[in-house]
């Protein structure tokens, strides 16, 4: 089984700019640069054969080049507590366009369609919450990091990138170890 989803790359530079950002959680457990990018689809596990017939039906996809940016600060909490910091983009009509496209293709192939909301973000770090809990219960940090999360969105809430060029999409795969996952990119597929 091969588990796998469908991205967009982020420059280098703008890798460079986003690091600058991931200091001082002490709960956090920071993406490192290799696993940036801009998740469009979570595919998840299928056989060799679907690997094959799914790559196959996004090389149909034609789109247009187009440009993004990053900008803005956030976090996903779930029942109260911060799960994950990331970094947003900047409202982009062709970027949904091309996701929506994506997303048509993989349930064609049969996959069910995706319940949640497209939100397009890099994520920065996931908290330990199991840290976090630890430090709440000898008061060393309060309120789950919240403080130090919202002191660095207010630090970077001016943040926005250089305009990123988006020429190709891409299918990784996703090993995972107890340590990160580890990705491998297995397609590319270029824009017009």
């Amino acid at each position: 089984m091969i588990r796998l989803f469908v991205t967009i790359d982020i420059p280098e530079e703008t890798k460079d700019e986003i690091s600058q950002i991931q200091i001082g959680l002490p709960s956090a457990k920071w993406t490192s640069r290799d696993q940036m990018h801009l998740t469009l689809r979570f595919i998840g596990e299928v056989d060799g054969r679907e690997f094959k017939e799914i790559a196959s039906l996004l090389s149909e996809i034609e789109f247009t080049k187009f440009t993004i940016q990053l900008k803005g600060l956030g976090t996903f909490e779930t029942k109260g507590v911060i799960r994950t910091f990331w970094v947003g983009v900047k409202k982009n009509e062709e970027l949904f366009s091309l996701q929506r496209k994506i997303e048509r293709k993989l349930v064609q192939f049969g996959l069910p369609i995706e319940e949640r909301k497209f939100f397009p973000h890099i994520t920065l770090a996931r908290l330990n919450t199991n840290q976090q809990n630890i430090q709440q219960k000898h008061n060393i940090y309060p309120s789950n990091n919240s403080v130090g999360i919202g002191m660095l969105i207010e630090e970077h809430n001016l943040y926005c990138s250089n305009v990123i060029e988006v020429n190709q999409f891409h299918l990784y795969s996703s090993k995972l170890t107890p340590k990160q996952s580890i990705y491998r990119k297995e397609y590319s597929f270029l824009l017009c």
